[in-house]
């Protein structure tokens, strides 16, 4: 009878816990949910300007391309081992 009530101890700790991770869940997000960081539908980062749209556009273009151009640096090794690879095993 003991593992009976061992058994169906850790069960209600069990299910005290799903109750309650939840609940803390829900308060913690209700608590440090910053209500004024919604984005309003007028303030959408709009640059009015032409000349600074352009620059930010550019630097923006720039960002990307340079963690596009570091992924193909990694490319070329794997270039290169498919040629030593193709040189060992020829595939008729």
């Amino acid at each position: 009878m003991r593992k009976s009530t061992s058994v169906s101890k850790s069960k209600a700790r069990f299910s005290y816990w799903l109750i309650l991770v939840p609940l803390l869940l829900l308060i913690i997000i209700f608590v440090f949910w910053d209500k004024e960081e919604n984005i309003q539908d007028k303030d959408l980062g709009t640059i009015s300007d032409k000349e600074v749209a352009l620059k930010e556009t550019k630097k923006a273009l720039k960002m990307v391309s340079e963690y596009l151009n570091e992924g193909n640096k990694n490319l070329l090794y794997l270039k290169e081992f498919n040629k030593t690879k193709d040189k060992i095993i020829k595939i008729d």
